[in-house]
């Protein structure tokens, strides 16, 4: 969970580094940085608008596209009645995107950033991706175990242990022989 102290932080550093074309963006973002109660039910996320009550507000150069606010589905773009939907329901979790650029380069944007119960980012990944990263895993294992092994080698040869050293060597060669085989399969 996000403390509220990070939360004003991450507040304060957008109100003050980013530039909205409507100034009813920067009054939304200040009246939640000042209220801590709000901000306790206030979650960071992406994908905001996939949340039953999400808030997109963008740094853009659009001005009808500076924010909105989701609503069970419904988009509302009428700043007042955001506002008064954010003071009224405040107990509710309210979702919140922020799109600037370079936010995955913003260390107080990553310090705040939840999951989004309503569109998990794994969700997102293509069959192919997925199959990589198991790949990739995969090879870092193997490395680490072959690794381990060439320690356990020389710690038996620095013994003179030729049992253990014999034992260990055909379990590298096994190994070695189960991984060609797996890459052969693959190509």
């Amino acid at each position: 969970m996000v403390k509220t102290n990070e939360k004003v932080a991450f507040l304060d550093w957008v109100i003050t580094h980013s530039i909205f074309t409507r100034r009813e963006a920067y009054w939304l973002l200040t009246y939640l940085k000042d209220h801590p109660t709000i901000l306790e039910n206030v979650k960071f996320v992406e994908k905001a608008d996939k949340t039953p009550r999400g808030m997109t507000i963008i740094q853009s150069s659009q001005p009808d596209n500076c924010f909105s606010l989701v609503l069970n589905k419904k988009t509302i773009t009428d700043h007042e009645k955001i506002f008064h939907e954010i003071r009224l329901n405040w107990k509710e979790t309210l979702y919140v995107e922020v799109i600037f650029d370079k936010s995955w380069e913003n260390d107080l944007y990553l310090s705040v950033l939840e999951d989004n119960p309503f569109d998990a980012w794994n969700k997102q990944l293509s069959q192919q991706l997925e199959q990589l990263i198991e790949t990739s895993v995969k090879e870092i294992t193997d490395f680490a175990n072959e690794k381990q092994l060439l320690e356990q080698i020389d710690r038996a040869l620095d013994a003179g242990d030729q049992k253990t050293f014999r034992a260990l060597t055909q379990q590298l060669q096994k190994q070695k022989i189960k991984e060609k085989s797996q890459i052969d399969d693959n190509q």
